[in-house]
Order: structure tokens, then sequence, then C-alpha cells
């Protein structure tokens, strides 16, 4: 529902082969689902044409590669709604994954035309072709599943391979064509909450009510590491920071999360063992529960058996097989959420990770991408800063495996990684705009990196790592989103150290699945529009941005927000940073409030209070309603 795109359509066939800025359209003509890159741009194999998706514009953009590497426009042409991925299959076939309407445009790279459209299950969000006979592999994140088409008759219904594991997304294939690698977006770290609130047997309700059974929730078991004492302490016997003697005492709120070690056992961020709780049978789990990490799905191409590797993040974002070692690499992050108490967890709460593993093996290897950094402070100086990455979004090879490209869309640059995973240069390379995918192109020298958020390209000559040139693309997007994107996104001014931003937790405006205790034990009582709260928030779940954006209501789980500004101090206590101004969360507010969730297949209506201006926003909204 992009009423713009027959006029930029027909605007863009009198621009074809011109260098165009970005232009933008007024907000109300332009719906934003801030829907994610995977592998957004491609060459065809004889590299004479690179392809990009234009997400914004529901276009593929295809430029002819000149023996020296300088890029031509040769078309603009529509596909479905919020292209993210788009792989060539051959020198005249390229296949692009639309996210929101749910369908694979099959484009025919002589005549630039869209010449069938295969309709997927919810949100496609990759492709990969393997097998023999070659197959069509489709990532589908919501659904959790992949769907193979037979490339000899593609009005066949698909087969579906249903996975086990959250948003599988980026695939890969092996060096010979035998093996699809999915990486699940929002794999897990391998943390689970021990509950730590009564509730009644015979509702499941919070206590307390008269008249009830009450059961002891797991934090106050006799039988655990504390005896059932709470509050829990983080550092021996004591806190840290120190406890406010001053506080009245809590008893509620009092779940803890706990990590599972390379041994086995469940342990706080304390050391204590938990592992008779979580497992042995002594709290409200069965004896021998567990909690399966499963990071990436193996699928045979040819008889789509399914295995999987753990170990190897929590935010899978990017992967691509060594061409020489036939190893994996997946780039990402990893988060500390097992650590409480926000003074802790001040710029230090996540890792930006390279993980690579051999198919077969039972064993990974995790290398920190900026292990520059001392983790132990929020701040580093400006030039530490400028080493870091952040949001690593792509990963690519030189065909003799001996260094990678990996792009961070959070601080607009490319590192480069040897075949171990290591960084090789301290500085990294300065690019456009959220950089989320990178092509290699040996031939002429360059690599190419795709800027989501400044639409256009960089060329980097491989020779000297430095950038050459820059393709700008037409980018309808609206002055309000793009004023107010870096607040989410950019990890350099977001934070003390480089690496974190709003969008670490708030992974792309919306979450990362994981419960946090962002309390402080040496803060004080705080009262909000009359209401007292306890600086001991307890464990939280982390929010979607999106329609987050109600003036009038308060905000946050526990409503101690009472407007999104008032988040500013996150800034600050969470991400080691300096306050934001109030110019900046207003830009960052407007934003959000032009950001939507995307339509749902699964319902059939929606309330009328979810449409606003004409437009339409929750997570209600059905694809008939879109249009799509």
């Amino acid at each position: 529902m992009r009423f713009i795109v027959p006029a930029i359509s027909a605007l863009l066939v009198l621009l074809a082969g011109a260098t165009v800025k970005a232009q933008a359209v007024p907000p109300e003509q332009f719906v934003n689902f801030e829907s994610a890159h995977v592998h957004p741009l491609d060459t065809t194999p004889d590299g004479s044409t690179l392809l990009a998706v234009n997400t914004a514009n529901n276009t593929l953009e295809v430029f002819a590669v000149a023996a020296d590497g300088a890029l031509s426009k040769q078309a603009s042409i529509a596909v479905g709604h919020d292209p993210v991925s788009v792989r060539a299959r051959s020198n005249t076939e390229a296949w692009v994954a639309n996210l929101i309407s749910d369908s694979i445009s099959v484009v025919d790279l002589t005549t630039n035309v869209v010449v069938r459209t295969l309709s997927t299950e919810n949100e496609p969000s990759d492709i990969a072709f393997a097998g023999s006979p070659e197959r069509a592999f489709v990532s589908l994140a919501e659904r959790e599943s992949i769907q193979v088409f037979d490339l000899s008759n593609l009005t066949a219904a698909p087969q579906e391979i249903l996975l086990v594991g959250e948003q599988p997304r980026a695939l890969a294939v092996s060096n010979d064509g035998s093996t699809v690698y999915v990486a699940f977006f929002e794999s897990g770290n391998q943390t689970t909450v021990i509950p730590g609130n009564d509730f009644i047997a015979n509702g499941g309700l919070e206590a307390p009510f008269s008249g009830t059974t009450i059961v002891t929730n797991d934090v106050r078991n006799p039988a655990g590491p504390y005896g059932g004492v709470v509050p829990i302490p983080n550092n021996g016997a004591d806190f840290e920071p120190p406890l406010n003697s001053a506080l009245p005492a809590k008893v509620d709120t009092q779940s803890l999360v706990v990590k599972k070690q390379a041994d086995g056992t469940w342990r706080d961020d304390n050391n204590a063992d938990w592992t008779n709780i979580v497992s042995g049978g002594v709290g409200m789990r069965t004896q021998g529960w567990d909690l399966k990490d499963r990071d990436v799905a193996m699928l045979n191409a040819n008889n789509l058996q399914v295995s999987y590797q753990s170990g190897l993040g929590n935010i899978l974002m990017a992967m691509s097989v060594n061409p020489v070692t036939d190893d994996v690499f997946v780039v990402g992050t990893d988060s500390m959420n097992h650590i409480r108490f926000e003074p802790n967890l001040n710029g230090a709460f996540m890792r930006h990770n390279m993980a690579r593993f051999t198919a077969g093996s039972n064993t990974s290897t995790v290398t920190d991408l900026n292990s520059h950094l001392d983790y132990s402070t929020s701040f580093a100086t400006n030039p530490q800063k400028l080493q870091s990455i952040g949001d690593p979004r792509a990963v690519e090879w030189l065909t003799d495996g001996s260094i990678a490209y990996v792009s961070g869309m959070g601080s607009n640059n490319v590192v480069r990684i040897n075949a171990n995973g290591d960084r090789i240069d301290a500085n990294p390379i300065l690019v456009g705009e959220g950089p989320t995918g990178i092509v290699v192109h040996e031939t002429v020298g360059k690599a190419y990196v795709l800027n989501k958020f400044s639409g256009s390209i960089s060329a980097i000559d491989i020779t000297s790592n430095q950038v050459v040139g820059e393709t700008f693309f037409f980018d309808p997007t609206p002055e309000v989103i793009k004023r107010g994107r870096p607040h989410l996104y950019n990890t350099f001014t977001g934070s003390g150290n480089g690496t974190i931003s709003c969008a670490s937790c708030h992974v792309d405006g919306k979450t990362d699945r994981l419960g946090w205790d962002l309390g402080n034990p040496a803060g004080d009582m705080e009262t909000v529009d009359g209401v007292e709260f306890h600086p001991l928030k307890g464990l939280k779940t982390t929010q979607t941005l999106i329609d987050i954006i109600t003036p009038g209501l308060p905000l946050h789980w526990r409503g101690d927000k009472l407007e999104f500004r008032d988040f500013h101090l996150a800034f600050e206590n969470l991400k080691g940073r300096e306050p934001v101004s109030e110019e900046a969360m207003l830009e960052f507010e407007d934003f959000l409030a032009e950001t939507y969730h995307p339509p749902n297949p699964y319902r059939e209506a929606i309330a009328d209070n979810q449409f606003l201006d004409g437009r339409i926003r929750g997570p209600g909204t059905t694809f008939q309603q879109f249009n799509l």
C-alpha cells in the first residue's frame, strides 16, 4: 500500500542510467515497516551486473559493472512490497524475496521485468539455490520454515520444511551445493528465567488473593542456592552497587535470569548453581528439563534432512561459507542479560561476534569483533570508538578464503577478518549510512556495499581498502524517518564505546526477546504521576518500540515513563554516553510514530482504532486491508 509506486516507477524510467540523490516524499504517502535487509546485494555469475534491493521503493535496482568497476544504472524494476534479499540464479535471472507481500519476484535480466511471482508463506527473507537437481530454498522468518521450489516446475506447490528455531532468515550454501545453512535471527543465548513471583495454583494469576492456594516461586524455594532468601545478592553475600539501606523491603518481582554453562550447570551472575531448580526436578520444571540452543539449521539439499548447530550467538544477522575451508561464518550479537542491574551493564551489555564452525562438528569458535575494547568501562576514547563495529549485517569472502569483509549497519563502516575470524585492520573503512550488504567483485578490484539508510552503493578498492566512489539511487523515504532513524541505530553517537544503540535490544525497532533486570540497588524511590516506584525494577522483557507512541498513556511495563522522551536517561545510564537532547528525543519519537507493525496474515479483521490518518497501524492488520 504505497500509493507512490506507480509515479516513482514512471519517474525511474526517465532517470535510468543517471546517478540519483535521495529524494523524500510526504509521510502520509509512505508506510514504513522497518523491514530488515538479509542479502540485499548480489552480482550475476559473470560479474557484468550488480543487483540491489530498494526496500523503500519496492524495486530492484540493476547496474551494469564496467571494466574499471564503475556502475551505470540500467533499470529499476518494480517487485513486491519490502524486498529484503536478492539472489542471481544466472546471468539472466534473479530472485527477489519480498517480506511484506509474502512473495518471490522472478526477474528476467534481459528484459528487466518480473516474469513470475511465487506466493510464499509469511515473511520470506532469503533465497538459496542448491542440491542435485538444483532447487530453490526460501527462508520464512515468521513462519519458521523453509519452502523448497522445484525449479523444473514452478507451478507445483513447494515443499515445506518446519524448523525448530525463531526467525530463520539468512541462508548460505556449502561449496559442494549439498547443504543449505539457515541462521536463526532470534536464536537465544542459553538463558532461562527462575520464576520469582508466587502464583495461584488454580488460576495462574499473581498472588495474593484470599481463599486461594499459593504456590511458592522457585527463587524462594528453600532448595535453591540462597535457601529461599530474597532479594538475591550479585556480589557474594552483598550487592554491587551496594544496596541503599533507606529503601523499603521489596519481595516481589524477584525473577532471576540464569545462564547455562559449558559444564551443563545453570548459574546466575553471582555464580550460584540453580541446576537442581532448573533441571533437577526440585523446582516447577520437570526433571531433565533443558533449553535447546539451536543457532543454525543444516538442511541436506538432496534429502531435506535437518540437523542443528549451537553455541554461535543470540541475534544472528548474516552468514557466509569460506570458499576454501568450507567453514561456516555467522556474524551477530550476544547479550549479557544474565548480568543484573543497570550500573553493571552500562555500555557493556553486548558483544559483536564472528562465530564459525565446520559442518559435522559439535564445536564452534566465537571471536569478538571489538577485542580492542575494555568492557570494564562504559566509555572509550574517540580513536577507540572509531575502531568499533556495531550491528553487523553482512559478511563476504575473497575467493581465496583469506579475507572477508563485514559491514556494521550501526557504525557505518566495514572491517576485514581473516580465516580465523579475527580482525585484520585496527581502523574500519567508513562507508555510507546503514551498510547492510556486501559483494566482492575481484575482477574489477572492488567490494560494493549497499547503504540502506543513505540509499547508495559504496565502492571499496580492495587493494587500497579505501572508498573510491558512491552511487546513489532513488529513495523516497520521508525526511521525518531519515532524521529520526540514527537515534535508533547509530552506535557511534549512541554509546560510549561505539558498539551499542537502542537497536541493540530493540532490534530493527522490535525486540530481542530477552528479559533484563535493569534495576539499581543504590537508587532511590521515584514518584511518577503520584505513583511510587522502587529502583529494583525486577526482570522485564524488551518491549517493541513500534507502536509505542501513544500520547496520554504511561509507557514501559511498570508505567513509570509518562512519555517517550522520558527514556532519554537510558542513553547515559545504559549506553554509556552523555545525555541526549530533547530535540533528538523528539526526532526519535517522530520516527517511531511513522513506523508500523507489518500485516498479520493470520487475522481476518482489525479494530477500528487501528486506523490512523487513513493508514493502518497495529499487529491486527491483514493483507487485504493493505491491498497487497
